[in-house]
């Protein structure tokens, strides 16, 4: 099979074939998020885990070193 390629200023016609119009795509991805249920449960999830990390980060003084020596902000 040959293989083809869409340049960027094709590509919105390319979708049309599909029946997704440029108007109806989602214009970043917290809109995609925001927009699904299941998405925005995860989301809130994974947010519930970066705060509990965060906190044992601030707790450790040996965890905080090790971020600080990597050049990381915690």
């Amino acid at each position: 099979m040959a293989k083809y390629k869409i340049s960027e200023g094709n590509f919105d016609k390319f979708l049309s074939f599909f029946g997704i119009k440029k108007d109806d795509r989602p214009k970043n991805i917290d809109d995609i998020i925001a927009s699904d249920p299941k998405l925005a449960k995860i989301d809130r999830e994974l947010g519930d885990i970066n705060r509990a990390a965060a906190e044992t980060i601030r707790r450790s003084p040996q965890l905080r070193k090790m971020f600080k020596d990597a050049g990381l902000d915690y």
